[in-house]
């Protein structure tokens, strides 16, 4: 799957997902956040296969990002005009080019070890990874 069939799968949820909730009132932060995930893993599906493509190209990352940003907007519950950056930390999410290389990263390192992986291992290599991308995040937002 390309990194444009990606991000037309998730504009596209994410504008469905825009009729569903509204800025005032309407459902749960904890219902915006479980619709934003389902998004989320639909734009994230076959993620470290496409993630060298959408990490050299910045127009295919920023594709990415403009779903992401609609759906942020809907979840933090603010106005349209706001940023991308302040849309995804109000919204609590991670950029999904940082997700995708995350992803990308922990897959290859378990199908690099090619031997039976415990759950110990997998967890600690998901936290070192969670740690580097948002140190990663913290590091483009200053």
């Amino acid at each position: 799957m390309s990194v444009r069939r990606s991000a037309f799968r998730e504009m596209n949820e994410a504008q469905l997902y825009s009729y569903t909730t509204v800025n005032l009132g309407g459902p749960k932060e904890e219902v915006r956040r479980l619709y934003a995930g389902v998004v989320r893993s639909v734009a994230l599906y076959g993620a470290p296969v496409w993630s060298d493509r959408l990490s050299g190209c910045r127009r295919r990352a920023a594709t990415l990002n403009a779903a992401q940003r609609l759906i942020a907007i809907r979840v933090a519950r603010v106005y349209r005009t706001i940023s991308y950056e302040a849309a995804t930390v109000l919204g609590r999410f991670l950029p999904l080019d940082i997700l995708v290389d995350m992803i990308a990263e922990i897959f290859f390192k378990i199908r690099g070890l090619r031997q039976r992986v415990d759950p110990e291992t997998i967890k600690m290599l998901r936290m070192r990874a969670s740690w580097r991308a948002l140190r990663r995040w913290r590091e483009r937002l200053q």
